[in-house]
């Protein structure tokens, strides 16, 4: 049997681990593929039918139980007979798995049972390249822990797979497989007719995501300088704070409009209304909102991000330095007789990142384990 740990929807309300677990979930109950979901506290999320604990009919179970104190740094519990039997024994990565049991988690947690066959989505290595103190801690045992247990690890970029050998390792018993999360149906062109809103009053350059510290908001801000006839707005990532237009003047933060929540319709209209998502992170594990703005017929400035350049390829408008007067010119040149080029590679490169890829290639992770269906 499958054993999924959903202990990522009970930390956040919405992000790219949720949406890769979710279309994960969603894809198993269509294949039939019979799985327990383990939902250790209550769900930030709303929860899609196939996550429904009171469903009765379904290849997908949610079980949803009361956390324990510290929930989320906790091995899960796999309330198995076997579980209980090998409680007390030593752990090891290379125990027999004879009932073929595969357990994945969500976000960075063993099992309980030490004799299941673990697999381990890796994300990325945010939190050893910029944090420090007790954060960087506490995330990288963890993490280390998970990744050390694991018989098979899911990296979502080569780059992530590339941090993953320089952070952690690897052990020759282990596997490995790049996979890469999709991008929803949502994106898309939006037809001529459609009536979604009135026109933005000025041109608008797109800013999706966090703000702090590597994600170059910043960046984005100086590069707003050089552009005074554009607004900026920014989904995601919070309400502003004051201390994030410290030393820039009136008529730059008068221009930045926070959108609020969205839902991926909203953001879709956003994409197709915006100048270009302007997207000068210098870190990522992935990177989906570059994929989301492509696919919805959306240009993308950024700067030279390993992850980013990965998946985007020739269809950024890639700044090689973080100049703002460069990256202003970037944005400019979206707007050029090239537009049109430019939109037409974006939507040919997303062509390559689709959920039932992704969820197809995880499937094949667990078959390659021993899972039957």
């Amino acid at each position: 049997m499958l054993f999924v740990d959903g202990i990522i929807f009970t930390l956040q309300r919405a992000g790219g681990i949720s949406a890769i677990f979710r279309s994960l979930l969603n894809y198993l109950d269509h294949q039939n593929v019979v799985t327990n979901h383990f939902l250790d506290g209550q769900s930030l999320q709303e929860l899609d039918q196939c996550l429904d604990p009171a469903r009765e009919e379904g290849a997908v179970k949610t079980t949803e139980r009361t956390p324990r104190v510290l929930e989320r740094y906790r091995s899960c519990q796999m309330d198995t007979p076997r579980a209980k039997s090998n409680s007390s024994s030593s752990s090891s990565s290379n125990l027999n798995n004879p009932s073929n049991d595969i357990y994945h988690s969500s976000y960075y947690r063993t099992p309980t049972d030490k004799s299941v066959t673990s697999v381990l989505t890796v994300y990325d290595f945010m939190y050893e390249r910029y944090r420090k103190g007790p954060a960087r801690w506490v995330h990288t045992l963890q993490k280390n822990a998970a990744i050390k247990r694991a018989q098979s690890i899911i990296c979502i970029s080569q780059t992530t797979l590339e941090d993953l050998v320089e952070f952690a390792g690897l052990r020759p018993d282990q596997t490995v497989s790049v996979v890469y999360p999709g991008v929803s149906e949502s994106f898309k062109p939006i037809l001529v007719g459609q009536d979604f809103s009135e026109p933005a009053a000025r041109p608008f350059i797109l800013f999706v995501g966090l703000r702090g510290g590597y994600k170059n908001f910043k960046l984005a801000l100086q590069t707003l300088t050089e552009l005074p006839e554009f607004e900026m707005r920014c989904v995601g990532g919070g309400s502003f704070s004051g201390s994030e237009f410290e030393g820039f003047p009136e008529h730059v933060v008068s221009r930045v409009k926070h959108m609020g929540f969205t839902t991926d319709e909203e953001l879709n209209a956003l994409y197709n209304k915006a100048v270009c998502l302007f997207y000068p992170s210098r870190y990522e594990g992935f990177g989906i909102p570059v994929l989301e703005a492509m696919k919805a017929g959306c240009p993308v400035v950024s700067i030279n991000c390993k992850s980013i350049v990965e998946i985007g390829g020739a269809a950024l408008q890639m700044v090689p330095l973080e100049d703002p007067t460069l990256l202003a010119k970037a944005v400019m040149r979206t707007l050029s007789s090239q537009r049109g080029d430019i939109v037409n590679m974006g939507r040919f490169n997303a062509i390559n990142f689709s959920w039932d890829k992704s969820n197809f290639e995880t499937l094949q992770v667990y078959k390659k384990l021993g899972l039957s269906q």
